[in-house]
């Protein structure tokens, strides 16, 4: 049972919150008065307000009573309405866990297989690695269908979490009770799933379990001969429980006359051994001999596996969270699975390497990085292993992540598959519109691919269904490159961005850019284009006072370089004191130099001689003189050394991020 507010402070409603997880409840009860209630349970809190108060309302004589087909059909209406509650938040947003975890409490309630394996079959699309759940599955198909169900669900869930030690026991139990009881004698069937699970998920580190259990069936069906070869297996494998196996082994040789648990072709083997050896005659050879021969090599066995466990489990204690949670993992436990799996790299062992990454998957599913080593480690033996591995990352685990996107989209395209490669990225967009670097990428495959037309529609649908002016910026910005130096169309490049400067008026770097554009041509400076600019510039209410502070000492220096009417020169000085409140530094007619509040004219002299001593790194006077009362022009090539580069090769105009950094716009 639990609590819910009702409608005063002093009255409480009681309420089945049964269908709930009760970690829920654990962590968050003492919270239950104070935190916003959640949607799902508001819903079901408000339909038994609802039904109380339509209990409260006085009878009312009936005229008519409602046939048993019409209150079927009321019924079921109500029941849909009711699990559409809970289905509602997971179809709008699949990553919410928690509302996933509602509905699959809720639908175990209804006793209905069909509203059960609706829900649990849509959940493990989007978590499969959840082994627990798998489990739990398996148990309401017992309950509530038939033993055919069950075994396709343990079938789904050993392919879905090949390494789940604890699903394989369950299945494993599932199918040996199921045969028991058909009274058939198919005991090679459960060896097959035995050795099945033991060749899947063997070599996992805390397999043991899974180990002993094969090791006592063949015990428990009197198949002797079987064991050995078992153990032969697992003492070559390290485990946590690795010492235990040399013990039971010891035991089971010691326990038993060496013909029970030998073939007929390996004891024969043995006794010529031992024979050829020298150590003991044919005749003179007695089953102590022969367990002592069995044990030896096996006792070597156990000390070489022992150097490798005590190698990884410095790795192995570290691990915390070996299974699958959708919270994020602490830093410490990610660095030790990127050392592990280096440590496991430089071993070589290609089938421990991979059971390795797999084992890392289940627990750093949502992290990208783990993702992408896998594939880059298993893309020069495999490329086609490699996409099976970014395919399973993006279209399970991380739809919404554009980086393994972007490289499962790489991976196509290296091999052809230009068409999947665009698929993919376009896929992402739907899903996540707006992401500036998967809309690059796409636009620069179709670019290697030598799509003019698509290259120009992406770069319009971009520029047009962009919801942030930053990013529209940028894509106008790129497609004016594109024009210019892919196509060398200036004019081209010129109109997009005068066009996209109408549709992002506050972009400062579209009007560098543009500046840019014109200072670079070749050939004369087209100094009607420039000041053109600069209009545009100065008649944007959009622009900051500072933003256009620094267009109009650019357009000083620009004045100074190519302008041949002195008065214009003057009256620009003039409009940038007046308009931006400055007050710029005169020359006067004096050659001499006026002195400065409180210096003296020796100190001045001996300032001077200072500054005679680098004349090489000081900034020379006009060698024309400037009318009185005008602005020294080398106090803004001193201070904005950086405008004038478009002298040297272009205009280094100021871009947010250069030229390839568009991969940062926006986050998700």
């Amino acid at each position: 049972m639990g609590f819910c507010r009702g409608k005063s402070v002093k009255s409480f409603r009681v309420i089945s919150f049964s269908f709930l997880p009760h970690w829920h409840w654990v962590n968050k009860a003492y919270r239950i008065h104070l935190d916003p209630v959640h949607p799902i349970l508001q819903t079901h809190i408000d339909m038994e307000n609802q039904a109380d108060m339509q209990a409260a309302q006085p009878q009312q004589p009936e005229q008519n009573e409602p046939t048993t087909n019409q209150v079927a059909n009321d019924t079921n209406a109500i029941a849909e309405d009711e699990i559409e509650t809970y289905w509602k938040p997971v179809r709008e947003n699949s990553g919410d866990f928690d509302s996933w975890t509602y509905l699959l409490q809720f639908v175990e309630k209804k006793e209905d297989f069909n509203y059960i394996s609706g829900a649990y079959n849509e959940f493990f699309k989007h978590y499969p690695y959840c082994y627990g759940y798998w489990k739990k599955y398996a148990e309401l198909a017992i309950r509530y269908s038939d033993s055919n169900q069950v075994l396709q669900i343990y079938e789904a869930g050993v392919n879905a979490i090949p390494l789940s030690i604890d699903l394989w026991e369950s299945y494993l139990s599932f199918y040996s009770k199921s045969v028991e009881e058909s009274g058939e004698n198919r005991i090679d069937e459960i060896r097959g799933l035995y050795q099945r699970a033991i060749a899947t998920a063997g070599l996992e580190f805390v397999s043991d379990v899974l180990w002993n259990s094969y090791i006592t069936w063949e015990k428990a069906s009197g198949s002797l001969k079987n064991v050995i070869p078992i153990y032969d297996q697992v003492l070559k494998i390290p485990t946590r429980q690795y010492g235990s196996y040399i013990l039971s082994l010891t035991d089971f040789i010691n326990n038993n006359a060496p013909e029970d648990i030998l073939s007929e072709e390996s004891l024969a083997s043995i006794r010529s051994e031992i024979t050829s050896s020298g150590e003991t005659a044919e005749e003179a050879i007695t089953a102590e001999s022969l367990r002592a021969f069995l044990i030896r090599p096996r006792q070597a066995l156990y000390s070489a596996n022992e150097e490798e466990v005590k190698k990884r489990w410095g790795f192995e204690d570290k691990i915390k969270r070996p299974y699958f949670h959708v919270k994020p993992l602490e830093q410490d436990q990610l660095a030790n699975w990127r050392e592990y799996l280096d440590f496991e790299i430089e071993q070589g062992d290609q089938n421990r390497i991979r059971i390795l990454f797999e084992r890392c998957l289940i627990a750093c599913a949502l992290y990208e990085e783990f993702w992408l080593k896998y594939a880059k480690y298993v893309e020069d033996g495999n490329p086609k292993g490699s996409l099976a591995i970014l395919e399973n990352a993006c279209t399970v685990h991380l739809p919404r992540k554009h980086s393994i996107h972007i490289a499962w989209a790489t991976a196509e395209e290296k091999l052809g598959n230009y068409d999947r490669a665009d698929g993919i990225l376009k896929a992402l967009l739907d899903r996540v519109p707006d992401l500036a670097v998967v809309t690059m990428h796409r636009i620069n495959l179709a670019r290697r691919c030598g799509n003019s037309d698509k290259i120009n529609n992406l770069y319009s649908e971009a520029i047009s269904n962009s919801k942030s002016s930053l990013t529209r910026s940028l894509y106008i910005s790129q497609l004016s490159k594109y024009h210019l130096q892919v196509k060398g169309d200036i004019n081209a490049a010129r109109q997009t961005l005068t066009e996209g400067i109408e549709k992002c008026k506050e972009s400062e770097s579209l009007y560098w850019q543009l500046l840019d554009l014109e200072l670079s041509q070749p050939g004369c400076v087209d100094k009607t284009r420039i000041e053109a600019v600069f209009s545009i510039i100065f008649a944007n209410e959009t622009l900051s006072s500072t933003c256009k502070e620094e267009f109009s000492r650019m357009r000083l220096n620009f004045l100074e370089d190519f302008e041949t009417d002195i008065c214009r020169i003057k009256e620009a000085y003039e409009i940038h004191e007046r308009t931006y409140n400055v007050e710029l530094p005169k020359y006067t007619n004096s050659r001499k130099r006026p002195l400065e509040d409180g210096q003296s004219d020796t100190q001045a002299k001996q300032l001077k001689s200072d500054s005679s001593a680098d004349l090489n790194t000081a900034i020379s006077a006009p060698t024309t003189p400037n009318p009185v009362g005008m602005p020294d022009p080398s106090m803004y090539y001193q201070q904005q050394q950086q405008w004038a580069a478009y002298g040297q090769g272009g205009y280094a105009y100021p871009q947010a991020h250069a030229w390839g950094g568009y991969p940062t716009f926006p986050t998700q």
